[in-house]
């Protein structure tokens, strides 16, 4: 983690976010198979992770719950991106994030569409 975040502010980045792996019903087999089947010796010890980060399951959908993960490594990870990104300079996720100003915005015009007539005909009505 530590890694790609210093390799992702060197390159330009302002801001970071993460998010706990995700195990949602129709990913959990085919993980667990391609874990089974390249890391072997591993599987079971990534799985009993997983568990230790959703209260015991595979998946947590809960809101709050499912992008983080809780408990002990949830929190360890949580601390350790923390650092990492104070240590880069980089903001975390979307806090102190710059305002867009949507203002300059402008639809971009193909030839040949006419919702600008459209909405030239909506608006004089």
């Amino acid at each position: 983690m530590e890694t790609v975040l210093a390799a992702a502010a060197e390159a330009g980045a302002d801001s970071a976010g993460y998010v706990i792996l995700r195990l949602p019903h129709e990913l959990k087999t085919l993980f667990q198979e391609w874990l089974q089947d390249h890391y072997p010796l591993k599987a079971e010890h990534v799985m009993n992770r997983v568990r230790d980060m959703r209260g015991g399951k595979e998946y947590d959908s809960r809101f709050g719950r499912r992008m983080t993960g809780t408990g002990e490594f949830a929190e360890l990870i949580r601390q350790r991106f923390r650092l990492a990104c104070k240590k880069e300079g980089l903001r975390q996720g979307r806090e102190n994030s710059e305002k867009l100003d949507c203002s300059l915005f402008k639809r971009p015009v193909k030839k040949g569409d006419q919702f600008g007539l459209f909405c030239v005909l909506v608006f004089r009505i």
